[in-house]
């Protein structure tokens, strides 16, 4: 005997059914949800932050920028892996969404010739003097935050697809820090193209992810939950990015070798 074929939405969601607790009311509008959506996203982004407008004006502190550089490499590891997780839920849907939600992923993996974004991270990390200490382990908020999109993924798909949206934020944020590296911290360009491959992360992914949450966040629920796994991503990538500000002022970067100087 055959089962039932599942609807569009039954393939992607988690059904209200299996939840004692939903909210009531009808759902946004899909044009007012989307807006809602944005504006959390756009509301502190990472290029505007302290650390990057540090960066960018070469005031960083270069132990604040080796902070940054030994964190990107777990971010570099763990995050495509993750995100390759959240992608393979989305089987039942057809194998261009996977493919599509796959994209950074696939990138960080050394996809067509492109260098491994792992082996782009530690570059970067060695040309800004980064020497791991035996036990070294990635600070706090980068652990949070990478354990906040994992758990988020794994539990709901739709939550998963919404950690993805901060990605998004890489291509203004490494441009700025590129340039203030380059300028400031004499960093080559050839070991700046971590910063450059975490631009391309997202690529077409990310501007496909709200057509694909207006798909999966019809029902007022799956709109709270949406929102409930967006806001969380949000403030733990606010709080990744101010976490690498914390020393930014102790030793300012005035001209091209400072790296070499400390």
């Amino acid at each position: 005997m055959f089962c039932k074929p599942c609807s569009m939405s039954e393939k992607w969601t988690n059904p209200e059914s299996m939840f004692r607790h939903k909210p009531v009311g009808s759902p946004q509008s899909e044009d007012d949800f989307g807006s809602c959506v944005d504006a959390m996203v756009a509301a502190r982004p990472a290029a505007n932050s302290e650390f990057v407008r540090s960066v960018a004006a070469g005031v960083a502190s270069i132990e604040a920028v080796r902070v940054f550089a030994q964190d990107l490499r777990a971010i570099a590891k763990d995050l495509p892996l993750i995100q390759g997780e959240i992608a393979s839920r989305a089987a039942l849907h057809g194998v261009d969404t996977v493919i599509l939600l796959s994209h950074g992923a696939t990138l960080a993996f050394g996809y067509q010739s492109h260098p491994p974004l792992v082996d782009l991270a530690d570059r970067f990390a060695n040309a800004v003097g980064v020497v791991d200490p035996p036990g070294w382990e990635p600070t706090l908020a980068t652990t949070a935050y990478l354990v906040c999109v994992r758990s988020l993924g794994l539990e709901w798909m739709e939550a998963g697809i919404t950690t993805m949206l901060v990605d998004r934020d890489w291509a203004d944020a490494a441009a700025a820090l590129a340039s203030g590296l380059r300028d400031h911290y004499g960093i080559s360009v050839d070991d700046l193209a971590c910063l450059s491959a975490l631009a391309d992360f997202s690529g077409p992914r990310t501007r496909a992810v709200p057509a694909l949450l207006s798909e999966i966040a019809r029902s007022a629920y799956h709109q709270k939950l949406v929102l409930h796994a967006l806001r969380e991503t949000v403030t733990l990538w606010t709080n990744l990015w101010d976490s690498w500000a914390s020393d930014s002022d102790v030793i300012p970067a005035t001209s091209p070798g400072v790296v070499n100087a400390y």
